[in-house]
């Protein structure tokens, strides 16, 4: 009877010392958990920066790019212009010229017929 009584303390002390180690792997195992919930809230917090950091630099992109593309349509606009004016500028001196051009060739003609040479340059 002894033995069997020693028996069941034995068993009871290896049950004992069984749920001790597993108390000890539990708390273990909520220490994790408690350090996963927190690393997981910090990479929330750092997702979240990054998010409004990004939707920041998209607005600054898009206001350069509204910028340099309203720059560079004035600037077009203006070279555009420029080449009218010269186009214009052009034209009329063409049309200044063929002014001149007929004006000497009526005189040239009206000193032939009058039998005058033409005078040397």
């Amino acid at each position: 009877m002894e033995e069997t009584l020693r028996r069941i303390l034995d068993g009871l002390k290896e049950l004992q010392q069984g749920q001790e180690a597993l108390r000890k792997d539990v708390a273990g195992l909520q220490q994790g958990q408690a350090r996963l919930e927190e690393g997981f809230e910090s990479l929330r917090t750092d997702v979240s920066n990054l998010q409004q950091g990004q939707q920041a630099l998209q607005k600054q992109v898009t206001r350069l790019e509204l910028r340099l593309e309203s720059e560079a349509f004035d600037k077009i606009k203006a070279l555009f212009d420029a080449r009218q004016v010269h186009l214009d500028y052009f034209a009329e001196i063409r049309a200044a010229l063929a002014r001149l051009e007929d004006r000497l060739e009526s005189r040239v003609e009206n000193n032939v017929l009058r039998g005058r040479k033409p005078a040397k340059s």
